[in-house]
């Protein structure tokens, strides 16, 4: 892979966490949970700003040397299976958290959240803005920025275990910060 190709490769990693979170906040926003798209505009924003900021530097200013890399075909995303799986997904998820939210309330919450970001969140996300179940708004904030940041540290796993490429290593590393940064703020913030 050339070193060029290489610094995108980190860069789009970047871009696509990015627009991870504002894909998340259109989709809060429009399924009618603006309160907690307020609540989320800030730390939403900083962290797809600082997203763009770290894309331009690991596109820019990332080193020159990298190892050949063989490349997959892309796949179709919106294959049959990959809707199939979205549906089971999303019945699974609303399914767990109806569970886990009646027994053991927001810290059950919490800690599916965390969990959930090693998947896809989005199904998750989705059923928790579809309104059925008993949480606050501070608790759907937590569990958003949660799932969202253990998500962030998956991917980074995903970007050291699967490219073994030195040049994507910093792109991992924001991600991974992002994870400390969303625990961070439901701490601080959200409480």
């Amino acid at each position: 892979m050339k070193s060029e190709e290489s610094r995108m490769i980190g860069a789009a990693i970047v871009l696509a966490t990015l627009m991870m979170y504002l894909r998340l906040w259109a989709l809060i926003l429009v399924l009618g949970h603006t309160e907690t798209a307020l609540r989320l505009a800030i730390p939403f924003a900083l962290l797809a700003l600082t997203s763009a900021l770290i894309a331009w530097f690991l596109y820019k200013n990332q080193a020159q040397n990298s190892t050949p890399q063989a490349e997959n075909p892309p796949q179709h995303p919106l294959e049959f299976t990959t809707a199939l799986l979205f549906a089971f997904l999303f019945v699974f998820f609303a399914t767990v958290t109806h569970f886990v939210v009646h027994d053991f309330g927001t810290s059950g919450l919490h800690i599916l959240s965390f969990m959930v970001g090693f998947t896809d969140i989005d199904p998750f996300v989705l059923s928790l803005l579809d309104g059925k179940f008993h949480v606050t708004e501070g608790a759907l904030e937590a569990a958003i920025m949660i799932a969202s940041g253990s998500n962030n540290l998956l991917k980074a796993g995903y970007t050291i275990g699967l490219s073994r490429n030195p040049q994507l290593y910093y792109a991992a590393g924001w991600l991974a910060l992002t994870f400390f940064i969303s625990l961070g703020y439901v701490a601080i913030v959200i409480g």
